[in-house]
C-alpha cells in the first residue's frame, strides 16, 4: 500500500460512523413497505397532500410518493425511530421537484409525514389519486432493502480539505494548506473518498456545496435521508436533473422526538 493509500485508510478511520445503506431494486411493492416511489401508505383518514400553487387548469395539484420507511424493515441506529412509517411526497409538476431555493424548509411543494402507528388492514386504506408526470425522478417504483453500513467523511463535506490536509503533513511532516496542495494528490484523494449512494445518517454527498454553510439552515444537522441518482445495466431507475443527488436534513433533537415537520429539503446536480 502506498503513502496516500495509508494516509486514506488513516483518514476514513479517523472519520467513521455508522450509516443505514440503501439498495433500491425495481419491483412493486405493497402500501405498508418500504419504497421510493410505488404505493403510499394511506389510512382512512389520513388527508392526501396537494401543492399550494395550481397547474394551468387552476386546479390544486396532487403531491406523488417520493419516498416510503417503514422503520420495522430498518435495522435501527442512533436516534432514528424503530417503528412507523415515514412518507416524503413532492410535487409532480414543479421544475424544482418541489423544492424552494429561498425558503428549503417551506413544505409547500413537498409534505413530510411520519405514521407512528401503523394501521394494516388493507380495507382501512385509501386509494391515491392517479397523476401522469413526465418529469418525476424516480422513474420506477422501487423496492428498498437495507443494511447497516461504515461511513466516513468525503469530499464533499465542508471541512474536508482542511482534516485532510492537516493528516497528510502530520504524516508527512509537510507543510502544505488548501492553497498549495498540489492537484494530483488531491485528485487521487477524490477518487477514494468519493461516497455518495442512498442512505439513513452518515455523511451527505453534494455535486455542487453543502446549502447548510447558510446560518437560516445551520440546525438541520442530521442527514434523514439521501437519495442519489440510481440505474441498472439496462436502465435508469432515479434522476435528479442532470445525475444528481438529494438529501433531506432533521435537527438531532427532532430527530430524537420523531418530530419530522421541520425538515430542509435539498437536491443538486453536475
Amino acid at each position: 500500500m502506498s503513502a496516500i493509500e495509508n494516509i486514506i485508510e488513516k483518514f476514513k478511520e479517523m472519520t467513521s460512523t455508522k450509516c443505514v445503506s440503501i439498495k433500491a431494486t425495481e419491483g412493486e411493492t405493497s402500501p405498508f413497505e418500504s419504497s421510493f416511489g410505488g404505493i403510499p401508505y394511506l389510512p382512512k383518514g389520513f388527508e392526501y397532500p396537494y401543492a399550494k400553487n395550481y397547474d394551468k387548469k387552476g386546479e390544486e395539484t396532487p403531491m406523488v410518493l417520493l419516498a416510503q420507511i417503514n422503520f420495522e424493515e430498518v435495522p435501527h441506529i442512533g436516534d432514528f425511530p424503530k417503528k412507523g412509517i415515514l412518507q416524503i411526497f413532492i410535487n409532480p409538476t414543479d421544475d424544482l421537484y418541489g423544492v424552494d431555493l429561498d425558503n428549503q424548509t417551506d413544505q409547500k411543494n413537498y409534505r413530510i409525514f411520519y405514521h407512528a402507528d401503523i394501521d394494516k388492514n388493507p380495507e382501512n386504506q385509501q386509494e391515491a389519486p392517479t397523476v401522469e408526470s413526465e418529469d418525476f425522478p424516480i422513474l420506477v417504483p422501487l423496492k428498498l432493502s437495507f443494511k447497516i453500513a461504515e461511513d466516513f467523511m468525503n469530499c464533499a463535506a465542508d471541512r474536508f480539505d482542511e482534516l485532510f490536509i492537516k493528516l497528510y503533513n502530520e504524516e508527512t511532516g509537510s507543510d502544505y494548506n488548501t492553497y498549495n496542495m498540489p492537484d494530483e494528490i488531491m485528485e487521487k484523494v477524490y477518487d477514494k473518498l468519493t461516497l455518495a449512494g442512498h442512505k439513513l445518517g452518515g455523511y451527505p454527498f453534494f455535486t455542487q456545496s453543502d446549502p447548510r454553510y447558510d446560518e437560516q439552515y445551520s440546525r438541520y444537522d442530521t442527514l434523514l435521508l439521501q437519495i442519489d441518482s440510481d440505474h441498472n445495466d439496462s436502465k435508469e431507475l432515479i434522476m435528479w436533473g442532470d445525475s444528481g443527488i438529494c438529501n433531506f436534513f432533521i435537527n438531532a433533537e427532532d430527530l430524537k422526538n420523531c418530530r419530522f415537520d421541520n425538515v430542509m429539503y435539498n437536491w443538486d446536480c453536475y
